[in-house]
């Protein structure tokens, strides 16, 4: 089996609400969805969301790199070699963390489907039979937070990641008590 081609599919999702985290404000995510075909055709995905503010990587940088070096490095190659593979697009895509990211996410996807298993299996097994999701309360005033925080741990969240640090320490910890103080129990994931 070899790796017959490598596509990077451009989304462009518009949030409901701008959210607020570090030094950042986002009304949208131009995240990006890698597809690697094999010539037996079997497909693998992965996901990048690319965050400026942090790596330099945009959408159009994720498009173009995984298109343009990544195909060279991709195309021909036995997907199931995935570390050789991803040791190789290391030293090719230094600074490129979330193009990399996504590639070894649709390797590893095309691993399972190849074997007919779970990824979970590929990666050396199960330890649990699900997998909690957290739910993000993005920066805000505090009855804004509390509000998303209410909303979120109603539609089941059971952690909730809390982004704070653009106003002083004793405001930003009242928006965190706040939004404590209203879900009212500790929050953690179950077993």
């Amino acid at each position: 089996m070899k790796i017959r081609s490598v596509e990077a599919v451009p989304l462009d999702i518009e949030f409901k609400k701008t959210f607020s985290f570090g030094s950042t404000d986002r009304k949208r995510s131009p995240n990006v969805v890698v597809r690697l075909t094999t010539d037996d055709g079997v497909v693998g995905y992965g996901e990048a969301c690319p965050m400026p503010a942090f790596t330099g990587e945009t959408q159009e940088s994720v498009v173009a790199t995984v298109e343009g070096r990544l195909r060279d490095l991709l195309v021909g190659r036995d997907p199931l070699q995935r570390e050789p593979i991803v040791r190789d697009l290391e030293k090719a895509l230094f600074g490129a963390p979330f193009a990399l990211a996504a590639v070894d996410v649709a390797l590893w996807d095309v691993a399972g489907q190849a074997l007919g298993v779970p990824v979970s299996v590929v990666l050396g097994g199960r330890f649990r039979e699900t997998v909690a999701q957290h739910g993000s309360v993005g920066m805000g005033t505090a009855d804004e937070m509390v509000e998303t925080a209410l909303e979120q741990t109603a539609e089941g969240y059971s952690v909730l990641k809390l982004y704070a640090g653009r106003h002083a320490l004793d405001e930003d910890l009242g928006r965190l008590k706040a939004v404590r103080n209203a879900v009212g129990r500790p929050l953690h994931f179950g077993r």
